[in-house]
């Protein structure tokens, strides 16, 4: 019966369930996690724990009120590559639902496949949720991380509607407090010996967000 009616029902009807199911799915996540004491996350993500908190509140704001037509214009900015110079590259598109209708620019496009792994992907406000939540849970490898660092980012969201307009990329020194002290005992113990190479990878470029709310 299920199947037969889903026959039945419209294309936009059908898509309009789609999101609607993937807002619970993303409400559910966000209640998840905030609902994990604090020391549990602090000891497996150290100072990271607060980013990830001020990430889930941004994802509450749009959840509690979700535009569902809107420009999103997001820039990329550093040096993406070990070069001197800067390099900038934009994306700016149309949104209905959580899907790409209309493609304005896409700068981005000619940068070297290397680069693609600093887009957001889908470029939607949720994908932007989803970039920024990767990059505050996931790890390098701990050879790696001695050697340049820990990846830390540190983002800004819209006060009223929760998206995100920036995020600002550095690395600090692997310690307890930048890991979370079982996370750093689990991947070094006591050992801090380390053979690196000379070359620095570059870091994550800046990313400034522009989001336009249309009829």
């Amino acid at each position: 019966m299920v199947i037969q009616w889903l026959k039945q029902t419209s294309k936009n009807a059908r898509i309009a369930i789609a999101v609607v199911l993937l807002l619970v799915v993303i409400a559910l996540i966000v209640i998840y996690r905030s609902s994990l004491p604090t020391s549990q996350i602090y000891a497996n993500m150290g100072n990271r724990a607060e980013r990830l908190s001020t990430l889930l509140s941004a994802e509450s704001r749009w959840l509690a009120h979700p535009v569902s037509h809107y420009r999103l214009t997001v820039t990329y900015s550093g040096a993406m590559w070990a070069g001197p110079d800067d390099m900038e590259c934009v994306q700016e598109v149309e949104i209905k639902d959580e899907q790409q209708i209309n493609q304005f620019q896409n700068t981005c496009a000619k940068m070297d496949v290397y680069l693609q792994r600093y887009f957001a992907s889908p470029l939607t406000v949720a994908g932007l949720f989803s970039k920024i939540d990767h990059d505050l849970t996931t790890l390098d490898s701990a050879l790696w991380m001695q050697c340049y660092g820990v990846t830390m980012v540190e983002a800004a969201y819209d006060t009223d509607l929760g998206y995100l307009t920036s995020a600002v990329y550095t690395r600090v020194p692997v310690s307890p407090d930048n890991l979370g002290p079982e996370t750093y005992n689990r991947l070094y113990g006591s050992s801090t010996s380390s053979s690196c190479l000379t070359n620095e990878p570059p870091i994550p470029p800046k990313i400034t967000v522009g989001l336009t709310v249309l009829p």
